[in-house]
């Protein structure tokens, strides 16, 4: 008997997304050193285990430790990288500036039943994280024409998709709270970061 053929890797394809103008930040937010590495590595580390592959998705020019996708229109913001990454399966997105989302979070959105586009944090504590997030190819061309638009935003998009909403009750089953989604956006934030991070070392 012949060898049997390879089993597809049906995991979804993991996007960390470095393509911000970190404008708050005063520079490239993505690269800051953190945890040994830089943010955007730390979040591509979160993703690998539950993905075939982890992608950095943006125009940074850094060579990152990966493949790198361009935005499908640049300057439109982060819908036009996930778009980029929707065209090659189902996507994982995490954006570099969410250093504390769990694995244990990722998992549950994992955990989505077929039939969706994805799966999202919309909740009273900490409104929508549209980029912590599992995005179905089913999705994609709404993603596209959503960037094609007046109104290119997360939000928008997925106003127009089917997708399972987790809320606080949802993380507190989890062990988890909303503080998960903490971003880092100013400097302040990195300070508070590092510092906690040392406080931990």
């Amino acid at each position: 008997m012949g060898a049997k053929p390879p089993v597809a890797d049906e995991r979804p394809l993991g996007a960390v997304l470095v393509g911000g103008h970190s404008v708050r930040m005063g520079q490239d937010k993505a690269t800051l050193p953190y945890d040994g590495k830089t943010l955007a590595e730390s979040a591509a580390d979160r993703l690998a285990p539950l993905t075939k592959e982890v992608v950095f998705v943006g125009s940074s020019r850094r060579p990152w430790p990966g493949r790198q996708l361009l935005d499908i229109a640049p300057g439109r913001g982060p819908l036009a990288g996930l778009a980029a990454a929707l065209r090659e399966g189902d996507v994982l997105v995490m954006a570099c500036d969410l250093p504390h989302v769990p694995r244990r979070f990722i998992e549950e959105l994992l955990a989505t039943e077929d039939g969706l586009d994805g799966a999202l944090y919309l909740g009273r504590a900490a409104g929508i994280q549209p980029l912590a997030a599992l995005y179905r190819q089913s999705a994609l061309a709404v993603a596209e024409a959503t960037v094609s638009s007046d109104r290119p935003s997360m939000e928008a998009f997925v106003s127009q998709i089917n997708v399972r909403r987790l809320d606080d009750q949802d993380l507190a089953r989890l062990g988890l709270d909303a503080t998960i989604f903490t971003n880092v956006n100013h400097p302040d934030d990195y300070r508070r970061l590092v510092g906690a991070e040392g406080n931990h070392a």
